[in-house]
């Protein structure tokens, strides 16, 4: 079912999610805790569509799949025992914007 969340729920809950699935924001990139979000298989894509229509209809962009989050949420459980969502949101931007981990 394709339905707007907040980019929160999705960091405080990446296994609740598909290998499958990718994770897509509004394409403004102003990015915060609060943010629409939307998770959405790219396999269930119409041959020659780009992106999944509901993210066309909210004006979202493909910004990393699942496993990138899950990925991202784990290293910095690992680093910090007790993280905040601000600090998986930190965590989250670091990675898209230097594809690499953060380090505390």
């Amino acid at each position: 079912m394709e339905k707007m969340i907040r980019l929160e729920e999705v960091l405080l809950n990446p296994n609740d999610y598909s290998w499958a699935d990718s994770l897509f924001l509004p394409e403004n990139k102003n990015w915060n805790i609060k943010s629409p979000a939307a998770v959405l298989n790219l396999d269930d894509l119409e041959e020659g569509e780009e992106a999944p229509q509901f993210a066309l209809d909210n004006n979202l962009i493909f910004v990393l799949n699942i496993q990138e989050v899950q990925d991202i949420v784990e290293n910095a459980n690992q680093q910090r025992e007790e993280c905040s969502v601000n600090d998986l949101f930190d965590a989250f931007i670091f990675y898209y914007r230097n594809d690499a981990f953060i380090s505390y």
